[in-house]
């Protein structure tokens, strides 16, 4: 585990980066548009107009999860070190969940759920209503002590999230070839 300011959510971007790098050389037929964006704490804007410009078929939302810790209740935490959280929310797209469970299980990536009861409080939010709508999935990052000069990340979290999202590309690619 490593502590600093901002993971959130500079991990996700690492994550992110990562997986993309991992598949740049492997595709054909998919394209990638990544879309780092300001003001999620905010509302969320550029999520939103990044959207409604890319118009993508599927958009995998990178952010953080309460990571458990001996204050916080363990039905609205996920633990350090175990993967990223698959998000479940009526907002998210249920189909790419299954996948990305499918695609974690078959590639042994270890994963947890993170249950919302509405919206996701992320970028997924913005963009799974642009323009016709997208399909969205949310993978989070076990983060403890959100928002403070000491968040707490496993990196090993970080690692597990950039594979789960590269398999997915490569999934998808498969599909495309197919």
């Amino acid at each position: 585990c490593i502590s600093s300011s901002a993971f959130d959510n500079r991990c996700g971007v690492a994550a992110v980066i990562k997986a993309v790098e991992a598949v740049k050389d492997k595709l054909n037929n998919c394209t990638i548009c990544v879309q780092l964006s300001s003001q999620e704490e905010t509302g969320g804007s550029g999520a939103r107009t990044s959207a409604f410009n890319f118009e993508p078929d599927y958009a995998v939302v990178v952010d953080v999860s309460f990571g458990s810790d001996p204050y916080c209740s363990r039905t609205q935490t996920v633990d350090l070190g175990k993967g990223p959280s698959i998000g479940i929310s009526p907002v998210l797209d249920r189909e790419l969940m299954k996948q990305l469970v499918t695609i974690a299980e078959k590639n042994s990536i270890p994963y947890q759920h993170d249950v919302m009861g509405g919206r996701t409080g992320t970028n997924a939010d913005n963009i799974n209503i642009a323009k016709g709508g997208v399909k969205t999935a949310l993978l989070s990052i076990p983060l403890r002590y959100m928002h403070t000069a000491v968040e707490v990340i496993d990196t090993a979290d970080i690692d597990n999230t950039a594979k789960l999202i590269e398999e997915f590309i490569l999934a998808k690619e498969a599909e495309l070839d197919a």
